[in-house]
């Protein structure tokens, strides 16, 4: 009988099962209502008693309505339709022992039972539904006095069919649901590690790379690119005064304006905690200066927290790309040297350096 959980159960991970239990259950009805009516047609040529008649029909249309009840209202959703499954391969030997152990039928229900004992759980799921189902199966035998009839008639096999066909293409389908779901899943979270959580800009390794593929098609077809390395002026200061939850809000806030004064071309990063780069792609300097003192004003004009009445400034360190920028660490070293410069001259402006630095 259901029970209320001494622990508070995940939200998130209550749903999971709960869908995992709507997956079954759309399986279960399919599978045995088809599997009904396949060991109907063996219960017909065989002219089985109507109690095997009654408990067939019960386990392959009202069943799978009951368990998925079941699962639904159980404290762990996930488990009670594993025991689930388990009693279906159970019943399903002791419908193998009533068909009289006929071939076709027989071995058409066991594999079909097989299937989604695998797909769920694996081989050690698989190897216990076997058990219970080889159990079942033997018990019923020996009830019966073990009658054996081998031989399928045309009707059995037409009877079989529908599960011959339906069901793996219906397990198929499913599984090829998941796969497509966890290479979304997979997609999502490169995305997500490729990316700051604070900023959603791209963290440092990550614009590196970029910064180096940037690098690489420019020696093989030439072309420009400035760098832009941008600081938030005294930011300890605001992190003392303010409290850390303003200097978050003033982080997310230069990341946002910095993210919308450049283009879709260019690559924004976080270079540290209050730190941004951007490479502007195809952009000279004096293109690159344009942007900086836009970013520039923008921080000026910005209230980033009802907490912190006075608006915070940027210092900005800009690097063009030429031939002697032969590496990624160079052209930021030349930007950083650049942002020194911007910082000894009173800080809130922009500064180049036109000579870079040799790698």
């Amino acid at each position: 009988m259901p029970h209320s959980p001494t622990h508070a159960r995940d939200p998130g991970a209550d749903a999971d099962e709960q869908r995992f239990v709507q997956r079954v259950y759309r399986l279960r009805v399919l599978g045995l209502g088809l599997g009904a009516c396949a060991v109907a047609s063996v219960f017909h040529e065989l002219g089985t008693g109507p109690l095997s008649w009654a408990g067939m029909l019960v386990h392959g249309l009202i069943w799978p309505h009951l368990a998925a009840w079941r699962s639904r209202h159980a404290a762990h959703p996930q488990q009670a339709e594993f025991q689930n499954l388990v009693v279906d391969s159970a019943l399903g030997g002791v419908w193998i022992a009533i068909m009289h152990f006929m071939l076709l039928p027989s071995v058409l229900l066991a594999t079909m039972l097989s299937m989604d004992k695998l797909a769920v759980g694996g081989w050690r799921f698989l190897a216990r539904t076997a058990a219970a189902q080889f159990t079942c199966a033997a018990i019923t035998g020996v009830l019966l006095g073990f009658p054996i009839e081998l031989q399928a008639s045309l009707a059995v096999v037409v009877g079989g069919l529908p599960l011959l066909i339906a069901y793996p293409l219906a397990v198929s389908s499913a599984t090829y649901g998941l796969v497509r779901k966890v290479r979304r899943q997979n997609r999502q979270l490169a995305e997500q590690s490729r990316h700051d959580a604070q900023t959603d800009l791209l963290n440092r390794s990550h614009w590196e790379d970029a910064v180096e593929a940037e690098l690489e098609r420019m020696h093989r077809h030439g072309g420009t690119a400035s760098l832009l390395m941008i600081d938030i002026d005294l930011f300890k200061n605001i992190n003392d005064r303010h409290g850390p939850v303003a200097g978050d809000q003033v982080v997310r806030g230069v990341a946002t304006i910095v993210r919308d004064s450049i283009r879709s071309v260019d690559v924004a990063g976080r270079y540290g905690g209050d730190e941004f780069a951007v490479l502007l792609v195809g952009t000279p300097l004096a293109g690159a200066l344009q942007v900086a003192e836009r970013i520039r004003h923008r921080v000026i004009e910005t209230s980033f927290d009802a907490v912190l009445k006075a608006s915070c400034t940027v210092s900005i360190g800009i690097a063009q790309r030429d031939d002697a920028t032969h590496n990624t660490r160079a052209w930021v070293r030349h930007a950083d040297a650049a942002l020194y410069q911007a910082k000894t001259h009173g800080r809130n402006c922009a500064s180049a350096i036109p000579a870079p630095i040799a790698a």
